[in-house]
């Protein structure tokens, strides 16, 4: 049973079968590579995200929140999306002021911050101006994930 009518209709032999779903794969391998050389093409000429966009994003996160009556933001979200925010105006940001604007509790910005530094995302630092105060911020890896995030989202919305 050498490579003869294995195949079903029309008298193709196995390998001729095989040959054929070999270039079906092959095809489909190099119209996924194709798509993924276009997506991260599209990422590398996007400019990047603005203050003034994630500014919008967390105001929708927060009305949101106010149409359903319930709050619908995960807090570790919420903590980096006004870090993010904060680093793209250049300014710094007090705890008090991150929970605050994050609509989250102290306790619940403390114990988001010792995760995220954990994670190396975040630092806290001495306040600049002075004083017992501490500052948070991202860390460049946090800043390159919050980037990475929002050029992945951005490519999503121009290939959708």
């Amino acid at each position: 049973m050498v490579a003869q009518d294995i195949g079903e209709g029309g008298g193709r032999t196995l390998l001729e079968d095989l040959g054929r779903d070999l270039s079906h794969i092959t095809a489909m391998i190099v119209h996924l590579a194709e798509n993924d050389a276009s997506r991260r093409q599209a990422m590398a000429c996007q400019a990047p995200v603005t203050a003034q966009q994630v500014g919008f994003l967390i105001s929708m996160r927060h009305a949101r929140s106010a149409v359903f009556d319930l709050d619908l933001a995960n807090a570790g979200w919420s903590v980096l999306l006004e870090l993010y925010h904060a680093r793209l105006e250049g300014r710094t940001v007090r705890i008090s002021r991150l929970a605050t604007d994050a609509r989250i509790a102290i306790a619940t910005a403390m114990r988001w911050l010792d995760q995220l530094c954990a994670h190396g995302l975040v630092e806290r630092r001495a306040d600049p101006q002075g004083g017992r105060g501490v500052v948070v911020g991202l860390t460049e890896a946090g800043r390159a994930a919050m980037d990475d995030h929002f050029a992945a989202m951005k490519t999503g919305w121009a290939l959708g």
